[in-house]
């Protein structure tokens, strides 16, 4: 792509297929999971920190699951890898659907979290290895966007389904979303050689292909990556914050709107089905900016507004301002579409390919890491504080993540932007 190493239409075509429709359909299951989960569970038990464990149930699966994911891709390959993930979502959400109390319900989130782990790190091994730096930020986000699509659809489908029907109806209507999700990735990482050149033709590392043969642009990756190391483990702690406050909101977002002002379901899924659009309507141009602009741009962007939507938050005490705060929330989550999946996928695109592959698991595993502690962390602090005060501390922590960030990001990003140029 940009250096005549990759057909843009057929590789397109292969994402296009195998990675974001899959994408967009278990996104929307995941939507309907994250919004109805504590609602749930707070109808089983009043304990915050209860909650806040079972909200991050598909967190801990996948915190789990993220370095088996990368050996076993390593090993495997992907069509293989398609068939475990169709296996644990499946049998995850039949689960759910049967569970009688919360530890099954919990059970059932942390094996669903086993598949997520792996569907994400097989989509990221997938644009790590196949797409060049120039265009990999647009292509991380528009998986974003197809994730974020999720986020504004899921909502108002399980909010609607759960008040309606039941809580159980709408659990059922995420397996009937997720199986032929599965289906299409799995018939799509079967084909998708005839979307692909041969590998003797694709760029090793998604640099620009320019005659230097592959040994020494993995020497120059090795190197690069030496240089920078202790700027990647900086940002693998920056990851980890980043991570407890997008997963943080998913539990401060619905409880602070049920407990606090007393919504229903409804409103709350409408609510979050608002932010979801704002989320994925700045999903794209989060990637343009991180192509065009740089990568850190995105990233101070993102985490300023969300820290600003989540201190509105704390002072929302009607719904309209409840609504507002997480429409701002949702804005600035949309503006980071795809930035821990594209510095994951730089740093990741120095190293050979089964390093590649083992590297993103654990950039996922510190990643999920955040996600498990996000709605816990949250959980055990609202114990302890208002829960208006919880997001103010959220709030806050988002704003210092931002401006350490685009620090720390700036020495990464120029050189494997440099890398790509050789």
């Amino acid at each position: 792509m940009g250096s005549g190493s990759y057909s843009q239409t057929a590789l397109w075509r292969m994402l296009a297929i195998s990675i974001y429709l899959p994408s967009i359909l278990l996104a929307i299951a995941r939507g309907i999971l994250i919004l109805l989960i504590p609602l749930y569970v707070s109808k089983i038990t009043e304990s915050y920190t209860v909650i806040g464990i079972a909200t991050a149930g598909i967190s801990i699966g996948m915190l789990l699951f993220d370095i088996p994911s990368g050996y076993i891709i390593s090993r495997i390959g992907v069509y293989r890898s398609g068939i475990i993930l169709f296996l644990m979502i499946i049998g995850s959400l039949l689960g759910l659907y049967v569970s009688r109390n919360i530890v099954e319900v919990i059970a059932s989130l942390i094996v669903f979290g086993f598949g997520f782990s792996l569907w994400f790190i097989l989509r990221h091994y997938i644009l790590t290895t196949e797409v060049v730096f120039e265009y990999r930020g647009r292509a991380s986000a528009l998986l974003g966007l197809s994730m974020r699509l999720g986020l504004f659809i899921g909502p108002i489908i399980g909010g609607a389904i759960s008040t309606y029907y039941g809580y159980k109806e709408a659990f059922l209507s995420t397996l009937l979303l997720a199986a032929p999700s599965m289906a299409i990735f799995i018939m799509g990482s079967r084909v998708e050689d005839r979307y692909r050149l041969s590998s003797m033709d694709r760029p090793e590392h998604g640099y620009r292909d320019t005659g230097n043969s592959s040994m020494n642009e993995a020497s120059k990756g090795k190197e690069a990556f030496q240089e920078i190391k202790k700027y990647v483990y900086v940002m693998f702690i920056l990851l980890a914050l980043i991570q407890v406050i997008r997963y943080g909101r998913f539990f401060i977002i619905p409880i602070y709107g049920s407990i606090v002002l007393g919504l229903d379901d409804l409103v709350i899924g409408f609510s979050m089905g608002i932010s979801g659009l704002l989320d994925a309507l700045a999903a794209y141009p989060s990637g343009v900016i991180m192509d065009r602009v740089g990568r850190r741009t995105s990233i101070l962007l993102s985490f300023m507004v969300m820290g600003a939507g989540l201190v509105m938050l704390s002072y929302s005490y009607s719904e309209a301002l409840y609504i507002a705060s997480v429409s701002v929330i949702g804005l600035g989550h949309g503006l980071g579409s795809g930035t821990m999946l594209t510095m994951g996928s730089d740093i990741g695109s120095m190293l050979d390919r089964k390093s590649s592959s083992r590297f993103l698991g654990y950039w996922h595993f510190t990643s999920d890491l955040g996600d498990t502690l996000g709605p816990i962390s949250m959980g055990v602090l609202s114990t302890f504080i208002a829960l208006g005060q919880s997001s103010l501390a959220l709030g806050s922590l988002s704003i210092l993540v931002a401006l350490a960030s685009y620090v720390i990001s700036f020495r990464i990003e120029n050189t494997v932007r440099s890398l790509s140029r050789i």
